[in-house]
């Protein structure tokens, strides 16, 4: 027998962990998310639920926390986004007439530093909130007898602030005196006389001139 034969040997066990690497992509499910509010809703309302989910198995992260990221001067304290729900509510007053919607840039990140990113758009539906305005440009406090029919004696500015069918407005004046509107440029309407005016039969009109919107 050879020195050395039989052949022998040894042998150890090296124990290795291998640490999971966060390499799943977290995405939101729409790239942008557009929602409708009526001006004026109740304080509180939900506008919409964001998810962003783990893009390899399709599943919602459990430990995803959501915030805006840039948030414009006009919607500074109008919405709040719970950082663990993903709800967007509404904590102040819509106001169409201040801005019909608002934009944010919303970020969804991961306890393993995966983050991905959205845009939520919130258009503001106008409400028939603002009464119409009658703004008296120039008026003749008198007017002889013998003034023709057809004659201005007042210049009106009427508008009103909603937008749409509830921003169209209709001016009447009452039928018992002789003038009448006329308008021939939008929002403006012209007072004048409907007929000859006649000292004897009445030297004194109070006239009320009325606006009404569409809505």
């Amino acid at each position: 027998m050879e020195p050395g034969q039989p052949s022998r040997s040894g042998a150890t066990t090296i124990h290795i962990h291998v640490l999971d690497a966060n390499n799943n992509i977290l995405v939101f499910e729409q790239s942008v998310y557009t929602v409708s509010a009526q001006e004026n809703s109740a304080q509180g309302i939900v506008f919409i639920k964001l998810n962003a989910i783990v893009l390899e198995s399709g599943i919602y992260e459990d430990d995803v926390s959501y915030s805006f990221i840039h948030v414009p001067d006009k919607t500074r304290g109008l919405v709040r986004i719970d950082l663990v729900t993903g709800e967007v509510r509404l904590m102040g007053v819509l106001d169409y007439e201040e801005a019909v919607s608002h934009e944010l840039d919303v970020q969804a990140k991961d306890c393993g530093g995966q983050s991905s990113r959205c845009k939520l758009i919130i258009h503001v539906k106008d409400e028939n909130d603002n009464a119409p305005v009658i703004v008296i440009k120039s008026n003749s406090a008198s007017e002889p007898e013998e003034t023709s029919p057809g004659t201005m004696v007042a210049l009106l500015h009427v508008y009103d602030l909603d937008a749409g069918t509830s921003g169209r407005v209709t001016c009447y004046v009452s039928d018992d005196v002789p003038f009448k509107l006329v308008s021939q440029v939008k929002n403006y309407f012209m007072l004048v006389t409907d007929r000859d005016l006649d000292r004897e039969k009445c030297y004194h009109y109070n006239i009320t001139i009325s606006a009404v919107d569409a809505d």
